[in-house]
This record gives C-alpha cells, structure tokens and sequence, in this order.
C-alpha cells in the first residue's frame, strides 16, 4: 500500500494533524478531491439561517438534525442571529483587520469579564471546530435564558451548573481562517493554511509549486517560538514541523504575527484583562493537551525559561535535561482541568475515546518518543506573555482539544463522516462545560503579572492602568 493512503497518522498537539507525506516535507495533492466515501459530511449549501434562525445544539435537543458543515458565510449569520436573539447575553464585534481576501474576522462575548477564550479553525481542513462552538454557545444561550439544564447523552448539568459556567464568561472566535475554509471546502484539497498568496512562487519552473506556495501555517506565526532555529536543539523534532519554505504546509511565515488571524488573536490575548484560560479546537486524536507545547513543564526553576538565551539550543527534547517553567498552581490546575474533561466526554460516549496528556509528549508516529513533540503554536503564545513577564500581563493557561478521530476517508481523515461529526458536537460540549465550570472557580479569578521593576516605574497595562 501507498504511503499516502495510510491510514496510520500522528495528531500534533497545537498545530492540528499531518499527514505522513507532510511529515517528510512533501504535500498533498492540491487539486480537488473526488471524495468517493459518500458517508462524508457534506459542507451546508446556501445559508439555513438566512431568514433568523437559530442553531439548535445536541444540549438542547437530543433530535437535533445536521444537514451538514457549517459553510464561512453560514458561521457568520449564526453568530448574528445568536447575537439578535440574545443581546442582553452576547456581543457580536469584528477585528478591525481583515483577511488576505477581505474577509472580515468575528469575535463574540458573552459576560462583561469573560475568563475564557475559546477559537477553532485555524487549520482549514479540521472540519467541524466552528460547529462545535457554534452550537454549544447557542446551547448555552438558550439554557441561561430559559433556566434549563443541558444533556449530552449521559452527562447532565443542572440548571445550577449551567449558570455557574456561563458565569465564567467567554470570548470566541470560532472561525480564525476564514479564507483558508472557504478554500477548502470549495476544493476539497485537504488544504491546512490560510491564502495568502504574498510569497507565492510564481516564477517557479516547477508549475507544481505554484498553488502549494499559497498561505501561511497560522500557528506557527506566532512570536514567542517564531525564531526556532535559534531556540531550539539542532536534534529536536522541531526542524520535522516547521519550515522557512512557502511552499510547505508547515510554513511559519515571513516574520512573527505576519498575518492578519494571528493579529487579531494576539489582540484579545493581550487586550482582554479578565482572562484567565484559553483553548483552541484542533483535530483529530482525542487529546485534551496541557503545560508548554515545545517542552515539558517544571516548577522548580524559573530560570528555564524560553526567555533566557542561556537555554537557548537546549529545548524540545522532552529527556535531556531542560524543562519549561510554570507555576505549580497553573500546572496543577491545567491537570486537573484536563482530567474532568476527558472523563465528561467519555461519560458522554461516541466514536472517540479520550485521554488526557502533556503536550509536548504527544507520541507521533515516526519521531523519537523520548525527543518528545515540540508543537509550538497559539497556546504556548497565550501563556508566554506571562512568563515573559510583560508587566500588566494576564497569567493564562493554554489547553488544547484534540476533537475526534479519523474518518474512513482516505483522501483527508480530516473530513467527518455524519457519525463523528455528531459524536464530537456532544462529546466536546461536555468538555467545554467542564472547563467552563473550572474557570468559574474563584481561584480561577485573572492573576497578572508584576514585579519590583513594573512597580518603580509605574509600568501601565495596555489601557492604561497601573499595575501596582
């Protein structure tokens, strides 16, 4: 059997899946797919909520019908309708950038503090992350509004609980990569980045090239990790998942926080003082990943640290010494988080068995366990402006859910057939609650950075107050 039409893939932590020709530096085929498995989830046709309707989760229906994927434009007037028809309990705002093509970018609110930043689909091909939050914030909409508890198959919550999560307070953006989804699901190429087309090659002699050049890897524009050659051990997996080369689908992009999504996701991470945990949607695996994704975590010695150019080409290498500093309490937290979560979505039941692990020792298949996975991406970038100890800096924990497992679709096990796809909607509702439930927690109340330096001179935050 072909090596491309293995069905044995490895999930990346932050970055979402590989296949395993990207994993030797090659690319799927880019033209379209004839997707033969007609048991794949169709993408949505036209727009089923133009004239008002609401999306209508598993939480509050257990018959709740799917025609299909969401589609960008459908992701978009669900937000608004949800926002229409709740707007004492969400906000609805854009990013003032806007995409490569023109695309705008859509963030949503519900409580005035919210502690919680919840995003998907920053790698185009992971169908179905957009969905999951769209229906559980409706699902959570409708049950504050009416006083009623939600199920998701054999995980209730009370009326009580489900106040108490929404007291968390959330600020989503189900959608990060609106262009590169759309793409995707016109074409169906299995396609992974945004579109960029900036450092396109299209002077190439190799016309194979030409498509493949398009776009950005959004997680890996990031700035904390972004100059990895220098961060990193030469030995480390790193150099396996990132790369300087446009045509790569792991291209990390010209410099730090080139694009317009990673922008725009940086902004409320640095903007929003209330926070306190992030997640971002990622698939497939069935991994609720916590700690550092580029290395494993300690709590011993704050001196090893991404930011002390003393380490550096010592990290990603999960067996030989250094460790990433996190304070015992977040780490403990994130641990205890992760474990509730998988035990809620496996209460629920579906296709994927869950299991809770630290990112950086997600085991990938044809890298060096004890070398570890050093996937460095939006999560590691959420909680490293703490640790990099900007004053005024928000302490976050960064998790990541892995939703799902692979489809028996050859071509790109990314795209869900109609079981998983249902299956994920309830399995990961139950495990946004609990994380919801956690963060509601008054010891999950913001913790800001600050020290002796930021107090002296009177060091403000980005709206100007002080922090000491």
């Amino acid at each position: 059997m072909r090596r491309a039409h293995v069905l044995a893939f490895f999930c990346l932590a932050v970055q979402g899946c590989l296949l395993p020709e990207e994993l030797d530096g090659g690319n799927p085929d880019i033209h379209r797919r004839h997707l033969a498995e007609s048991s794949t989830m169709p993408i949505g046709r036209g727009d089923r909520f133009a004239r008002g309707e609401l999306p209508v989760g598993i939480g509050q229906s257990p018959r709740a019908n799917f025609d299909g994927i969401l589609n960008v434009e459908e992701v978009d007037s669900a937000l608004t309708n949800l926002a229409m028809a709740y707007p004492d309990r969400l906000r609805k705002s854009k990013f003032r950038l806007k995409t490569f093509e023109n695309r705008p970018l859509v963030r949503v609110q519900m409580g005035r503090k919210p502690r919680v930043f919840l995003v998907s689909g920053l790698h185009a091909r992971e169908r179905g992350g957009p969905d999951i939050l769209i229906y559980f914030i409706s699902d959570l909409l409708w049950a504050t509004s009416a006083g009623r508890g939600l199920t998701y198959d054999g995980r209730h919550y009370s009326p009580e609980q489900v106040r108490k999560a929404a007291s968390a307070g959330i600020i989503s953006t189900p959608l990060v990569n609106p262009d590169g989804v759309a793409y995707d699901q016109k074409t169906d190429s299995c396609w992974r980045k945004n579109r960029n087309t900036a450092q396109r090659f299209n002077d190439s002699s190799d016309p194979s090239i030409w498509d493949k050049s398009v776009g950005v890897d959004l997680n890996r524009n990031f700035a904390t990790m972004f100059d990895y050659k220098r961060l990193f051990s030469p030995e480390s997996s790193v150099f396996q998942i990132t790369s300087d080369q446009p045509e790569q689908p792991v291209y990390k992009g010209p410099e730090a926080e080139s694009e317009t999504e990673t922008k725009s996701l940086m902004y409320v991470l640095r903007a929003v003082k209330s926070l306190s945990w992030y997640l971002d949607l990622h698939s497939f695996g069935g991994h609720v990943l916590y700690s550092w994704g580029h290395d494993t975590a300690q709590t011993t010695d704050p001196r090893q640290s991404f930011a002390n150019v003393a380490y550096d080409g010592q990290r990603g290498l999960v067996e030989h010494g250094y460790g990433e500093f996190m304070e015992e309490d977040q780490l403990a937290a994130q641990i205890d988080v992760s474990n509730r979560m998988v035990r809620a979505m496996n209460k629920v039941g579906g296709a994927t068995n869950y299991s809770s692990l630290e990112s950086a020792r997600l085991p990938a298949q044809g890298l060096d366990a004890k070398k570890g996975y050093p996937a460095w991406g939006s999560t590691d970038e959420a909680m490293a402006l703490y640790y990099g100890k900007h004053c005024g800096a928000n302490r976050i924990s960064g998790l990541t859910l892995e939703f799902g497992s692979r489809s028996n679709n050859v071509q790109c096990p990314f795209y869900p057939d109609a079981a998983i796809y249902r299956d994920n909607l309830g399995q990961t509702a139950a495990g946004l609650m609990e994380m919801l439930l956690m963060a509601a927690d008054e010891r999950s109340g913001p913790k800001v950075y600050r020290d002796a330096t930021c107090c002296r001179y009177g060091v403000a935050d980005r709206r100007g107050r002080r922090v000491c």
